[in-house]
């Protein structure tokens, strides 16, 4: 049986044991990370936090109590349409930031309903 030694304790223990039985420390086996496939992030922040940021504006621009005039709805229709748009591109194509872009469409959906609702009254 093959042995090594404890990088720990330095006692002996069997070759590819996941703990030394005499310190009780956990053991990583080298050969065994390097043969895992490094997972790279794919993407980049670039469209979903403006989705997100959007997003943001378009809700917040909803507590606004004063009049709003058609140019404040088409605003924020734009907006909102804007932030949708980019958070679906986003998810749809890269791994990165996809809570981010979740949260733009979230909040722009909101908006977007609420603006409906309140153009309508």
């Amino acid at each position: 049986m093959e042995t090594t030694r404890c990088p720990f304790c330095r006692e002996e223990i069997k070759a590819g044991a996941i703990k030394c039985k005499h310190c009780g420390s956990t053991i990583v086996d080298v050969s065994q990370m390097q043969n895992r496939p490094e997972q790279k992030k794919e993407g980049t922040l670039w469209l979903p936090l403006p989705s997100m940021i959007i997003g943001i504006l378009c809700f917040l621009a909803l507590l606004d109590d004063s009049e709003w005039d058609t140019d404040t709805f088409v605003g924020l229709f734009i907006m909102a349409i804007t932030s949708f748009i980019l958070g679906v591109i986003s998810v749809n194509t890269q791994k990165t930031g996809k809570g981010i872009a979740i949260t733009g469409i979230v909040l722009s959906s909101i908006s977007l309903l609420a603006g409906i609702g309140l153009a309508i009254d």
